[in-house]
């Protein structure tokens, strides 16, 4: 179950960013991607979804975002989300800009617990960007291609990258 929900994590939150000719947010884009990663964990795709990336949001509304997420559900706790490095670089927007936009990478070690099925590590990197004063993150390109084809299953093909 922790496997299936790790997948699931994976899958959601392939985050990645864009910017916008927005100021760029006062608040640390981190601490920002820290924040989505624990809603996720705990399954709290409503709130998650507020931060999504705008564009992203007009592919998938918040009902089927939500409802397709909760079809599997991350299975244990986060023990801990650490950051292993963090850099400016630049990223394409599934369904955004068709230009590289400018993008916060940060890699996270998670560590994960689920009673009786013990914890499990992983490394996941994810993009903050700034839109209209805001951080934001987005899907990853399978992701967002199975919301954009009207579908939402969560299981990428064995060795894809999510």
């Amino acid at each position: 179950m922790v496997a299936l929900g790790v997948a699931a994590l994976v899958a959601g939150l392939g985050m990645r960013g864009g910017r916008s000719a927005a100021a760029r947010p006062s608040g640390d884009p981190v601490v920002f991607l820290k924040g989505v990663i624990t809603q996720l964990v705990r399954n709290d795709y409503e709130h998650a979804y507020l931060t999504l990336h705008p564009a992203q949001q007009h592919v998938v509304s918040r009902q089927d975002y939500v409802r397709c997420e909760n079809q599997t559900p991350i299975i244990g706790h986060l023990d801990s989300a650490t950051v292993v490095r963090a850099f400016d670089d630049l990223v394409l927007v599934p369904g955004g800009d068709p230009h590289p936009v400018a993008s916060k990478v940060v890699t996270f070690r998670l560590r994960l617990t689920q009673q009786g099925l013990g914890t499990i590590t992983l490394a996941h990197t994810v993009h903050a960007v700034a839109i209209g004063g805001r951080w934001t993150w987005i899907l990853t390109p399978h992701r967002y291609g199975l919301y954009r084809a009207g579908g939402c299953s969560a299981s990428p093909p064995p060795g894809a990258p999510a």
